[in-house]
């Protein structure tokens, strides 16, 4: 009580020996500003009159970042004139105690006035110059003014200068649509940007936004419609944020601009903002399988299978995207399905399981067994070298790797050698997802991507994800459609009784294929309308392999997300009748595919009519169904233009 008595010494000491001295930092001021009009002129937030899109506009300081920047910075912002004379008394005490500047007892405009002007060196010239600006941008700006500006300048880390990059760069949103538990995180970080980054630091980011969350409630800057959030629920809402790695973030940002045409910095400086297509919830899930071989540079991709969104990704910016590895056994489906398109093989069709000797080449199982002879099915079912080269030689070398490199597209490094066969060719977990696509898709390949739409600075959405995709087309005795169904049939009982038995669950229709090279494992799978790739990479001699070490981190995915992975009652096509013709079958096939992947450049509208016509009624009625779901316009058309072709037919 004695304390509180004598709080008004402080004052009086400030109003004595400090209204001469201000009253001259004020002239100073003054002094700057009719000497020095191109100090002025040149502050890069532009208070009224910039156009710069990165900079926060008065009106943009929504009560979220108002009552959190007060909360964290300056509380009595709207009662002072620049300076807070109380705090910068207790400043000088303590700095004269010890002898060191240790406290600025800076207000928000002192920190602007710093952060444009000024230097941030610790000398008594730089603070008295810091107040003599502060005085003078007050009696420029009105508040809100001089609140936008220190919100446009302020450092924010990684993102540079301004609340509105670093909105988009930890949030992915704009500015005006954070909520109260991201502004609380957002400020928090601004006292030391690095200490408190949610990338690097996630738990002392989350501390600090406490912090700021309960400074908010204890100095009643909050208003009723936060108080069910804080401080119990502050921070709860920006733990996705933090699981996004710093180099998927920058990805996000680069295949943002390469969509609109732009540069990063333009992304970052004109205040847009990415949606990723990221699950926070399947992302956890991936975080936690892959710990049993973080050890081991893995790389997990997991995406939409008809529109390439990327769900989760997990591994180092290396390991996805730039690390080249061998795909060892995994490349054996894709010449395999050549094979069945060109009628070499059936799944019953017998390989000898023999030694094979090819100009020195002596390829060996992974057992290092022989066993005679062995169907095609049991063959890639159960991974076998020697059979698999057997069929690559039977359905040619050139042609199989023809059919790899330019028919499916996969990118890598390839020998020229029949080494091929047994998956030394090189390439990237990113590339190798992309290529297989087609595998579960019905012929369709689809690009990956993880931007799910983009808005621009004033909330409009100028781009919206939709597959970009391409047909996989080759002649052959069989149609692709029916190629893989058979491949797909066989990759089924690679988890259901093979090498990815690992991978297998009771209850839900899984595919996949195991992929095993000297310092390289691989796992593909799909199952429902989600796919994915475990990528294993070690550099010594440890024997890891695709089924042993790969699969089961799918497995742990699976197991934790079961309903995800559920064949959708919709993907099956058991419904076209026995008596439709074989053409008659794959173009239906094909609508059906498309309506399901929504995919407007695999089949054009006339093409969509033309297979229609030729359906049943209850096979265009069930297509009809699909498609309206995706596009009513479009079902709407194609509606209306069968019931006209049908009335002019007549009965």
């Amino acid at each position: 009580m004695i304390m509180k008595e004598r709080r008004w010494v402080p004052y009086l000491l400030g109003f004595f020996t400090g209204i001469v001295p201000l009253f001259s930092l004020w002239i100073v001021g003054e002094w700057i500003y009719q000497t020095k009009p191109e100090l002025w002129t040149a502050v890069p937030i532009g208070l009224r009159y910039s156009s710069d899109p990165a900079l926060v506009l008065p009106e943009e300081v929504t009560p979220q970042l108002l009552g959190s920047v007060l909360a964290a910075e300056d509380a009595d912002f709207f009662y002072h004139l620049g300076i807070d004379l109380y705090g910068l008394t207790r400043a000088i005490l303590r700095n004269l105690s010890t002898m060191e500047l240790k406290e600025g007892g800076s207000t928000l405009t002192q920190q602007l006035a710093r952060n444009v002007y000024l230097t941030l060196e610790k000398t008594i010239s730089r603070k008295l110059l810091e107040i003599a600006l502060a005085l003078r941008l007050e009696a420029i700006y009105d508040k809100y003014e001089l609140l936008a500006a220190y919100l446009s300048t302020v450092y924010t880390g990684e993102p540079g200068n301004g609340l509105k990059r670093a909105s988009i760069y930890y949030f992915g949103k704009n500015l005006q649509d954070i909520s109260w538990e991201e502004a609380v995180g957002l400020i928090g970080l601004l006292r030391s940007p690095g200490l408190y980054s949610p990338f690097e630091f996630p738990e002392r980011f989350k501390l600090r936004a406490e912090t700021v969350a309960h400074l908010l409630v204890g100095k009643g800057l909050y208003w009723e419609e936060i108080q069910p959030y804080l401080p119990e629920k502050a921070i709860e809402k920006v733990a996705f944020a933090q699981q996004i790695e710093p180099w998927l973030r920058n990805f996000l940002l680069d295949e943002s601009a390469s969509i609109l045409g732009i540069s990063r910095a333009d992304i970052l400086n004109g205040g847009y903002a990415v949606k990723p297509t990221l699950d926070p919830r399947l992302q956890e899930v991936v975080n936690e399988s892959v710990k049993a071989v973080e050890q081991y540079n893995p790389a997990v991709i997991v995406a939409e299978r008809f529109s390439g969104k990327v769900l989760a990704v997990s591994g180092s910016e290396y390991n996805v995207l730039f690390s080249r590895r061998q795909l060892g056994s995994l490349i054996k489906p894709l010449y395999y399905l050549e094979g069945f398109l060109q009628g070499e093989i059936t799944p019953r069709t017998l390989m000898a399981d023999i030694p094979l000797s090819i100009g020195g080449w002596e390829p060996q199982n992974f057992d290092r067994r022989f066993r005679g002879s062995v169907t095609v099915e049991d063959a890639l079912r159960l991974s076998l070298n020697v059979p698999s080269v057997r069929v690559y030689l039977k359905v040619g070398p050139f042609r199989s790797l023809n059919f790899i490199r330019e028919v499916v597209g996969l990118w890598g490094v390839y020998p020229e050698d029949l080494t091929v066969s047994l998956g030394t060719v090189e390439s990237t977990p990113w590339k190798v997802l992309e290529a297989f696509t087609f595998i579960p898709n019905g012929g369709v390949k689809t690009l990956l991507t993880t931007v799910e739409a983009i808005t621009d600075r004033f909330g409009n959405v100028v781009y919206t994800h939709n597959p970009v995709v391409e047909r996989i087309q080759a002649e052959g005795v069989k149609t692709m459609g029916e190629s893989l169904d058979i491949l797909r049939g066989i990759l089924r009982k690679v988890v259901k009784s093979g090498t990815g038995v690992k991978a297998f669950k009771k209850g839900l229709d899984i595919g996949g294929k195991t992929g095993t090279a000297r310092r390289d494992a691989w796992f593909f799978s799909w199952a429902g309308k989600t796919m994915g790739l475990v990528s294993i990479h070690w550099d010594n001699t440890v024997n890891i392999t695709g089924g042993g070490y790969a699969a089961p981190v799918w497995k742990g995915v699976v197991d934790a997300l079961p309903e995800r992975f559920k064949r959708p009652p919709e993907d099956r096509i058991a419904w076209i009748p026995f008596g439709t013709t074989r053409m008659h079958s794959e173009r239906i096939r094909e609508a059906f595919n498309f309506t399901l992947g929504s995919f407007g450049d695999v089949l054009s509208y006339s093409e969509m009519l033309e297979i229609l016509l030729e359906a049943s009624e209850s096979q265009r009625i069930r297509i009809l169904s699909e498609i309206n779901q995706r596009d009513p316009q479009m079902a709407s058309d194609l509606w209306n233009e069968i019931q006209k072709i049908l009335d002019e037919r007549g009965p």
